[in-house]
Protein backbone atom coordinates (compact mmCIF):
# COMPACT_ATOMS: atom_id res chain seq x y z
CA UNK A 1 0.00 0.00 0.00
CA UNK A 2 2.64 2.55 0.84
CA UNK A 3 4.66 1.48 -2.22
CA UNK A 4 1.43 2.40 -4.72
CA UNK A 5 1.08 5.15 -3.07
CA UNK A 6 4.27 6.37 -3.19
CA UNK A 7 4.12 5.95 -6.63
CA UNK A 8 1.11 7.55 -7.20
CA UNK A 9 2.32 10.91 -5.42
CA UNK A 10 5.44 10.59 -7.50
CA UNK A 11 3.27 10.63 -10.57
CA UNK A 12 1.35 13.41 -9.71
CA UNK A 13 4.31 15.89 -8.73
CA UNK A 14 5.40 14.64 -12.53
CA UNK A 15 2.45 15.78 -14.13
CA UNK A 16 2.33 18.87 -12.23
CA UNK A 17 6.51 20.01 -12.60
CA UNK A 18 5.39 18.86 -16.68
CA UNK A 19 2.46 21.09 -16.65
CA UNK A 20 4.90 24.02 -15.14
CA UNK A 21 7.24 23.64 -17.62
CA UNK A 22 4.64 23.38 -20.80
CA UNK A 23 2.68 26.98 -19.46
CA UNK A 24 5.99 28.22 -18.23
CA UNK A 25 7.73 31.95 -19.03
CA UNK A 26 11.04 33.13 -19.10
CA UNK A 27 12.36 36.93 -18.20
CA UNK A 28 16.16 37.19 -18.89
CA UNK A 29 17.72 41.17 -18.41
CA UNK A 30 15.90 44.06 -16.77
CA UNK A 31 12.46 43.99 -15.00
CA UNK A 32 12.92 40.54 -14.31
CA UNK A 33 9.33 39.73 -12.38
CA UNK A 34 7.83 41.81 -14.81
CA UNK A 35 6.67 39.39 -18.67
CA UNK A 36 4.04 40.05 -20.81
CA UNK A 37 0.71 37.31 -20.00
CA UNK A 38 1.47 36.46 -24.21
CA UNK A 39 5.23 35.76 -23.95
CA UNK A 40 7.07 32.66 -23.59
CA UNK A 41 10.36 34.26 -23.78
CA UNK A 42 11.18 37.77 -23.14
CA UNK A 43 14.59 39.24 -23.22
CA UNK A 44 14.27 43.04 -22.13
CA UNK A 45 17.23 45.42 -21.95
CA UNK A 46 17.85 48.36 -19.60
CA UNK A 47 16.51 51.02 -21.94
CA UNK A 48 13.38 49.17 -22.81
CA UNK A 49 13.86 47.50 -26.08
CA UNK A 50 12.53 44.09 -26.35
CA UNK A 51 13.18 40.57 -28.08
CA UNK A 52 9.99 37.97 -27.12
CA UNK A 53 8.31 35.08 -28.34
CA UNK A 54 4.54 34.85 -28.40
CA UNK A 55 3.70 31.45 -26.75
CA UNK A 56 0.52 31.25 -28.09
CA UNK A 57 1.59 31.53 -32.00
CA UNK A 58 5.29 31.56 -31.90
CA UNK A 59 5.47 35.05 -33.55
CA UNK A 60 9.16 36.69 -32.89
CA UNK A 61 9.35 40.42 -32.15
CA UNK A 62 12.31 42.82 -32.49
CA UNK A 63 11.70 46.29 -30.60
CA UNK A 64 15.04 48.02 -30.96
CA UNK A 65 13.40 51.44 -31.18
CA UNK A 66 13.92 51.27 -34.98
CA UNK A 67 11.21 49.02 -35.38
CA UNK A 68 7.33 50.66 -37.45
CA UNK A 69 5.21 49.97 -40.46
CA UNK A 70 6.39 48.60 -43.31
CA UNK A 71 9.92 48.00 -42.45
CA UNK A 72 12.13 45.22 -43.28
CA UNK A 73 14.67 43.68 -41.12
CA UNK A 74 18.49 43.78 -42.04
CA UNK A 75 21.85 43.24 -40.70
CA UNK A 76 25.28 44.76 -41.05
CA UNK A 77 28.75 42.94 -41.82
CA UNK A 78 28.76 41.79 -37.85
CA UNK A 79 25.01 40.33 -37.66
CA UNK A 80 23.87 43.51 -36.15
CA UNK A 81 20.36 43.79 -36.96
CA UNK A 82 17.63 46.58 -37.27
CA UNK A 83 14.75 47.72 -38.63
CA UNK A 84 14.58 49.89 -42.10
CA UNK A 85 12.55 51.47 -44.52
CA UNK A 86 12.24 49.66 -47.75
CA UNK A 87 13.66 52.88 -49.24
CA UNK A 88 17.14 52.85 -47.21
CA UNK A 89 17.78 49.04 -48.56
CA UNK A 90 17.21 49.76 -52.10
CA UNK A 91 14.30 47.58 -52.66
CA UNK A 92 12.22 48.56 -55.82
CA UNK A 93 8.39 48.96 -54.56
CA UNK A 94 5.29 48.39 -56.95
CA UNK A 95 3.89 51.95 -56.69
CA UNK A 96 0.90 51.13 -58.92
CA UNK A 97 -1.00 48.58 -60.74
CA UNK A 98 -3.68 49.21 -63.69
CA UNK A 99 -5.71 47.00 -65.99
CA UNK A 100 -8.77 46.91 -67.88
CA UNK A 101 -10.64 44.33 -70.58
CA UNK A 102 -13.25 46.18 -71.61
CA UNK A 103 -13.13 47.69 -74.99
CA UNK A 104 -12.36 51.15 -75.55
CA UNK A 105 -12.74 53.03 -78.26
CA UNK A 106 -10.39 56.09 -78.60
CA UNK A 107 -9.47 59.45 -81.04
CA UNK A 108 -6.34 59.90 -82.27
CA UNK A 109 -4.38 63.05 -80.55
CA UNK A 110 -0.56 63.49 -80.70
CA UNK A 111 -0.69 65.99 -77.97
CA UNK A 112 -1.97 63.35 -75.81
CA UNK A 113 -5.98 64.49 -75.05
CA UNK A 114 -7.55 62.70 -72.62
CA UNK A 115 -9.93 61.31 -75.60
CA UNK A 116 -6.77 59.48 -76.48
CA UNK A 117 -5.64 58.03 -73.42
CA UNK A 118 -5.88 53.92 -72.51
CA UNK A 119 -8.10 53.77 -69.40
CA UNK A 120 -7.06 51.53 -67.02
CA UNK A 121 -8.89 50.69 -63.65
CA UNK A 122 -6.48 50.44 -60.10
CA UNK A 123 -5.57 47.25 -58.96
CA UNK A 124 -7.16 47.09 -54.62
CA UNK A 125 -4.50 49.14 -52.80
CA UNK A 126 -3.02 51.19 -55.90
CA UNK A 127 -5.75 53.82 -56.36
CA UNK A 128 -3.50 56.29 -55.01
CA UNK A 129 -2.28 59.34 -57.30
CA UNK A 130 -4.66 57.86 -60.08
CA UNK A 131 -7.11 59.94 -61.62
CA UNK A 132 -10.00 58.46 -63.18
CA UNK A 133 -10.85 61.76 -65.14
CA UNK A 134 -7.35 62.31 -66.70
CA UNK A 135 -6.40 58.44 -67.25
CA UNK A 136 -3.18 59.56 -65.57
CA UNK A 137 -0.99 58.39 -62.92
CA UNK A 138 1.06 61.32 -61.23
CA UNK A 139 4.34 60.39 -59.55
CA UNK A 140 4.42 61.38 -55.67
CA UNK A 141 8.09 61.77 -55.35
CA UNK A 142 10.95 62.84 -57.35
CA UNK A 143 13.24 59.43 -58.39
CA UNK A 144 13.82 56.68 -60.72
CA UNK A 145 10.32 54.55 -61.63
CA UNK A 146 9.94 51.45 -64.25
CA UNK A 147 7.21 52.21 -66.49
CA UNK A 148 5.59 49.31 -68.53
CA UNK A 149 2.50 49.17 -70.15
CA UNK A 150 0.61 46.31 -72.25
CA UNK A 151 -1.98 46.86 -74.59
CA UNK A 152 -3.97 44.96 -77.44
CA UNK A 153 -4.91 47.31 -79.82
CA UNK A 154 -5.34 48.56 -83.53
CA UNK A 155 -6.83 50.73 -86.00
CA UNK A 156 -10.78 51.01 -85.95
CA UNK A 157 -10.34 49.92 -90.03
CA UNK A 158 -7.24 48.90 -92.48
CA UNK A 159 -8.15 52.12 -94.45
CA UNK A 160 -7.07 54.88 -91.29
CA UNK A 161 -3.45 54.01 -92.10
CA UNK A 162 -0.46 53.74 -89.16
CA UNK A 163 -1.32 54.21 -85.22
CA UNK A 164 0.97 54.57 -82.28
CA UNK A 165 0.38 53.47 -78.78
CA UNK A 166 2.71 56.02 -76.88
CA UNK A 167 4.00 56.04 -73.48
CA UNK A 168 4.52 59.25 -71.99
CA UNK A 169 5.39 61.13 -69.07
CA UNK A 170 4.69 64.99 -69.48
CA UNK A 171 3.92 65.76 -72.99
CA UNK A 172 6.60 64.31 -74.59
CA UNK A 173 6.97 60.20 -75.33
CA UNK A 174 9.15 58.21 -74.30
CA UNK A 175 8.91 55.15 -75.97
CA UNK A 176 6.04 54.50 -78.59
CA UNK A 177 5.20 50.97 -80.54
CA UNK A 178 3.35 51.35 -83.75
CA UNK A 179 0.24 49.22 -85.53
CA UNK A 180 -0.24 49.40 -88.67
CA UNK A 181 -3.13 47.11 -89.33
CA UNK A 182 -6.93 46.57 -88.38
CA UNK A 183 -5.76 43.79 -86.64
CA UNK A 184 -5.44 43.19 -83.21
CA UNK A 185 -1.43 42.80 -81.50
CA UNK A 186 -0.31 42.67 -78.47
CA UNK A 187 2.57 45.12 -77.58
CA UNK A 188 4.30 46.10 -74.40
CA UNK A 189 5.96 49.38 -73.98
CA UNK A 190 8.69 50.35 -71.11
CA UNK A 191 10.89 52.50 -69.59
CA UNK A 192 13.32 53.32 -66.79
CA UNK A 193 13.49 56.98 -66.02
CA UNK A 194 14.26 60.03 -63.60
CA UNK A 195 11.23 61.10 -62.60
CA UNK A 196 9.89 64.72 -60.81
CA UNK A 197 7.72 64.51 -58.47
CA UNK A 198 4.07 65.65 -60.17
CA UNK A 199 4.85 64.36 -63.20
CA UNK A 200 2.22 62.26 -65.29
CA UNK A 201 2.27 58.51 -66.73
CA UNK A 202 -0.34 57.55 -69.31
CA UNK A 203 -0.60 55.52 -72.46
CA UNK A 204 -2.43 56.89 -75.87
CA UNK A 205 -2.73 56.54 -79.11
CA UNK A 206 -1.81 58.59 -82.18
CA UNK A 207 -2.41 57.88 -86.16
CA UNK A 208 -1.63 59.55 -89.13
CA UNK A 209 -4.75 59.73 -89.37
CA UNK A 210 -8.09 61.14 -88.09
CA UNK A 211 -9.04 58.18 -87.14
CA UNK A 212 -9.89 55.97 -84.20
CA UNK A 213 -8.33 53.08 -82.44
CA UNK A 214 -9.82 50.46 -80.28
CA UNK A 215 -8.29 49.15 -77.24
CA UNK A 216 -9.35 45.86 -76.34
CA UNK A 217 -7.52 45.60 -72.98
CA UNK A 218 -4.31 47.24 -71.45
CA UNK A 219 -2.30 46.90 -68.54
CA UNK A 220 -0.16 49.21 -66.45
CA UNK A 221 2.31 49.11 -64.09
CA UNK A 222 4.68 51.49 -62.45
CA UNK A 223 8.06 50.25 -60.37
CA UNK A 224 9.81 52.82 -57.79
CA UNK A 225 13.24 52.28 -58.17
CA UNK A 226 15.14 53.47 -54.78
Amino acid sequence: MKLTSHKNILLVTLILVWANLAFSQVKIGANPTAISTNNALEIEATNGNKFSIDKNNGQVTIQDGTQGAGKVLTSDADGNVNWKNLSEVKVPTIVFVGNSDVLTVVTAAGNGAVTSRAPVVPAPGYAANWNTTTKAWTVPVAGYYKTEFVSRFSTSSAAEGAAIMMLRTKLSPSVNEPFTTASPGVKTLMETAYYNAGDQVYAHMWSSSTGTGNIYGSNLNITYIP
